[in-house]
């Protein structure tokens, strides 16, 4: 019984380190949108998070880490990830969820405004890249590349191909909120554009192309 005990007050105190992990994460990425990055303290984030400075650093050590963790997180949150089983599906119908949820990921308040926090900070940008778009570019290749290798794509390049859908799937709604544009209109044939974004991948790649 003892050893029971002891077994959920550990699984109880790692699920509080993981829910306070996340409330730093959450105050740290609201700050450094609003604020910026280099004018943010870890004290502030602290104060943001209700916790203690030590127990910011204690989670992650340095403003540095916070950052690439928020981004990693916010990745992880709109699902673009790449899982075993996903191998095995349809590549069309993995590559439309994939896109969708890296065109939401892309177009939220979060993604444009991180977009627009590195145009102004050069360290931010470094990180930024290090921490999203370079992770999901790999990704993405190592999947094309098993595609290819399985005889469900025909791609000479994977890089080239990666990186084409993922510019194209970015759509003028992303650029538009960086810019702090309007993007009703845009937005009203977004499932339509990403749909065309999608058959043209296939047609280029597909393996009756």
């Amino acid at each position: 019984m003892a050893f029971t005990d002891t077994a959920v007050e550990r699984k109880s105190a790692s699920r509080k380190d993981e829910d306070k992990g996340n409330q730093i994460l959450e105050a740290a990425g609201s700050l450094f949108l609003s604020e910026g990055f280099s004018a943010v303290s870890m004290a502030q984030i602290a104060r943001e998070a209700g916790v203690s400075k030590q127990t910011v650093y204690s989670h992650y050590g340095s403003k540095e880490t916070l950052l690439s963790a928020a981004i990693e997180k916010k990745c992880a949150d709109y699902e673009v990830s790449i899982r075993p089983e996903d191998y095995d599906r349809s590549v069309r119908e993995f590559l439309r969820e994939f896109i969708f949820h890296f065109n939401a990921l892309v177009i939220s308040d979060a993604g444009t405004g991180m977009h627009r926090l590195c145009i102004a900070d050069s360290k931010a940008a470094s990180l930024f890249w290090e921490a999203g778009p370079v992770p999901i570019h790999l990704r993405l290749v190592d999947y094309l590349n098993a595609q290819t290798a399985r005889g469900t794509l025909k791609i000479d390049n994977p890089d080239f191909a990666a990186d084409q859908l993922l510019q194209m799937t970015k759509s003028s709604v992303h650029m538009r909120g960086v810019l702090g544009l309007p993007s009703e209109d845009e937005r009203a044939t977004l499932t339509e554009y990403l749909e065309s974004c999608l058959e043209v991948f296939m047609r280029a790649y597909g393996q009756d192309a």
